[in-house]
């Protein structure tokens, strides 16, 4: 039997819908506000090097946005 998970890290294949569990959520989890998270995720640079597929790793795109808040990696 073949599984599969869609993670949609950025919300490029829906609408943004928050958990009520704050647990769940990526902002919650980086020490950051809903507000904080949206508009540094959709910052332009950032925005442009994953639309372009110049970064494709999940990892290195929360790194980078945590590197452009100043924040340890």
């Amino acid at each position: 039997m073949i599984k599969a998970i869609c993670f949609d890290l950025f919300f490029t294949l829906v609408e943004p819908s928050y958990s009520n569990n704050m647990l769940e959520n990526e902002n919650f989890l980086l020490g950051l506000t809903q507000e904080e998270w949206e508009s540094y995720a959709e910052e332009e640079t950032q925005y442009e090097t994953r639309a372009t597929g110049q970064i494709k790793d999940p990892e290195q795109i929360i790194s980078n946005i945590l590197k452009q808040l100043g924040k340890s990696v």
